[in-house]
């Protein structure tokens, strides 16, 4: 679908859609667990369901109904595996090293760019200890057993969601895994450590050597509770800040594991109003003003925050953000090419972006089929001085999928 835009109006209020981050994780504890599990999700979206396939396929019973998934978990491990992943890159990083800890063969289907996104140095780390991992089109195949209690060593300057992945599967066989060099996206390999630990993991974290006992069946609480999205939150929040009228985001916790809960402090960093009251927080209409952002731990963050920096006085620098070439769209290259579409003014580096204040015209975006792309071109169009088009806006159902029934228009 193709959406037009022109100075909208949002709804003042609105709830956070469920953590994705949180649900894949609670979702695979609940699976590797020894009893039923409810994980309350009244919003899913498709990673999420991508996960559900995955650990259906790999011998769980997970099904979505009243509001939530009902998780079944696995008895006896299936052999053999095949499973459609979808986009999500999450759960391809995460199942592959479970399935070759549970010694399972399996074949996943993906999507869109998800096969020429790296799996290197994962692919190789596993290959040395007997596990092949191999692409072959757009099917990944997964052969081979992780051995028992053996130390492994990660880069951690790629991707968190490797590091995540090692540590559920030693969780079933044991081990050490060290980290070496700088760890990007820590916040997220904590909300991994934060959730196993709650589930009954049992695990030891000093000086990025990360001892891992093996833990299985865990043993979840019931419910397991997954808290609102941080990320997604960030749209409306940004909305709040350049547009007409204040907009408030329920359904949040200021004291979760997610690194996007910074988008609060990045913004009031650029001068934004900004209240918290409970589970709740408000974005008001502020003068904002150029800063610098590290986005070294927010990636996620970049392309809304670029597009906010266009109202944002003087310039507004992006930072130790080259992975964002990596995902469902090369982002760095995806937010220039939106900014410059809109009339905003932009240079692009080889990891990060500078955004310089103006005002855009409005014009026509590409989403490039990538959700957090479209859905920042819909924050420009509350200060653009023209028509903001955006194509392909129905991909932002990858992370938020009731984004676009929060504009009052659009009813």
């Amino acid at each position: 679908m193709n959406v037009t835009l022109n100075r909208p109006v949002f709804k003042a209020t609105v709830t956070a859609v469920p953590s994705k981050s949180e649900a894949h994780r609670a979702m695979i504890c609940a699976a590797l667990g020894k009893s039923e599990v409810f994980i309350p999700c009244p919003i899913t979206n498709n990673d999420i369901e991508a996960t559900a396939r995955c650990l259906n396929a790999l011998g769980a019973n997970i099904s979505y109904i009243d509001g939530g998934y009902t998780v079944r978990p696995v008895t006896t491990p299936n052999s053999h595996a095949s499973c459609d992943c979808g986009e999500s890159g999450t759960t391809l990083r995460f199942m592959i090293p479970i399935f070759a800890a549970l010694g399972c063969e399996a074949e996943i289907k993906m999507h869109g760019r998800l096969p020429q996104r790296p799996l290197s140095p994962l692919d190789e780390m596993l290959s040395e200890r007997g596990v092949s991992v191999k692409i072959n089109g757009d099917v990944l195949t997964v052969n081979g057993k992780l051995p028992a209690n053996v130390d492994w060593s990660i880069a951690g300057n790629v991707s968190s969601q490797f590091i995540s992945g090692m540590l559920f599967a030693l969780s079933v066989v044991g081990g050490t895994l060290t980290v070496t060099g700088k760890t990007e996206s820590k916040p997220y390999i904590d909300m991994t450590e934060k959730t196993m630990r709650l589930c009954g993991a049992r695990l030891c974290a000093a000086d990025s050597v990360y001892t891992v006992s093996p833990s299985l069946p865990y043993d979840a609480p019931n419910p397991l509770i997954v808290g609102g999205d941080w990320s997604g939150a960030a749209f409306p929040l940004c909305i709040g800040a350049v547009g007409e009228h204040p907009v408030t985001v329920k359904g949040i916790d200021t004291a979760s594991a997610q690194g996007d809960k910074e988008i609060v402090n990045v913004l009031k960093r650029m001068g934004a109003k900004i209240t918290v009251d409970g589970d709740s927080v408000t974005a008001y209409p502020s003068r904002l003003c150029g800063i610098t952002v590290d986005c070294g731990d927010i990636p996620d963050l970049l392309p809304v925050l670029a597009v906010t920096a266009m109202k944002a006085e003087g310039k507004t620098e992006f930072i130790n953000a080259a992975r964002l070439r990596l995902k469902e769209s090369d982002r760095l290259t995806a937010v220039a090419n939106l900014i410059n579409a809109l009339g905003g003014s932009v240079s692009e580096h080889t990891d990060g972006l500078t955004v310089f204040y103006g005002e855009p015209t409005g014009g026509n975006a590409e989403s490039e089929n990538d959700h957090r792309i479209a859905m920042s071109a819909a924050v420009a169009a509350f200060f653009a001085n023209g028509e903001v088009g955006i194509s392909n806006a129905q991909c932002a159902s990858k992370s938020y999928p009731t984004f676009w029934e929060e504009f009052e228009a659009m009813k």
